[in-house]
């Protein structure tokens, strides 16, 4: 590292950073190895789901391979790490790579609300309210995140595989290394008649 420039405020956000050599950096990175296979997956911005999900990465876009997964951004003079909670790169029997349906909350969460609503969230909360109101508002704002069909929800398929999404907001926090808790809100129709509010507790034993 050449110049720290940034640090995020969540995981999401990471660290960005100057690199010293950006070259040696990438081949470090597209080196890397999990066991025998490869460690990172390369977006190959010729394929359409890798470009849509490296749009907002300067530079070269390396993605961990496995979920969560590490996200490196690396350009001659900008590079960012950081976490991607949906990651949607997995190996195959064959050993090929293959994108699994991790890339929809992917999308709409960390792209589209982390990385262009939230920012604007936080500029206007920011500029309307003084300090110490928008210091624990922001707060708040940072344990965030948009509500889709995911690997927990089997995709929005019920306990008789019948297709019934929902999609809303939720709050995070993880008050302990092993505890996460969860409250959500979310609509199973359009005109949210069929809301639903939940706190889930989730236990890394």
């Amino acid at each position: 590292i050449d110049e720290m420039t940034e640090v995020g405020r969540t995981h999401s956000e990471g660290v960005t950073f100057r690199p010293k050599n950006h070259r040696g950096f990438r081949s470090a990175v597209s080196m890397a190895r999990k066991g025998t296979r490869k460690g990172f997956h390369w977006d190959d911005r010729k394929v359409w789901v890798n470009s849509l999900a490296a749009l907002f990465t300067d530079g070269e876009g390396y993605r961990e391979i496995g979920q969560p997964s590490l996200h490196v951004a690396i350009g001659a003079e900008k590079c960012n790490v950081h976490l991607d909670e949906f990651g949607f790169v997995a190996i195959g029997p064959d050993g090929r790579p293959y994108f699994t349906p991790e890339s929809l909350p992917h999308v709409g969460d960390e792209l589209v609300y982390r990385a262009i609503i939230r920012p604007q969230l936080v500029w206007g909360l920011n500029k309307a309210l003084p300090e110490f109101l928008a210091a624990p508002a922001l707060e708040l704002l940072d344990h965030s995140y948009v509500v889709l069909p995911n690997l927990d929800s089997r995709y929005g398929f019920d306990i008789n595989n019948r297709w019934k999404p929902r999609v809303g907001m939720g709050l995070k926090f993880k008050p302990h290394e092993k505890v996460e808790l969860r409250f959500e809100y979310t609509c199973g129709n359009r005109s949210c008649t069929d809301n639903r509010q939940m706190a889930i507790v989730k236990l890394n034993l």
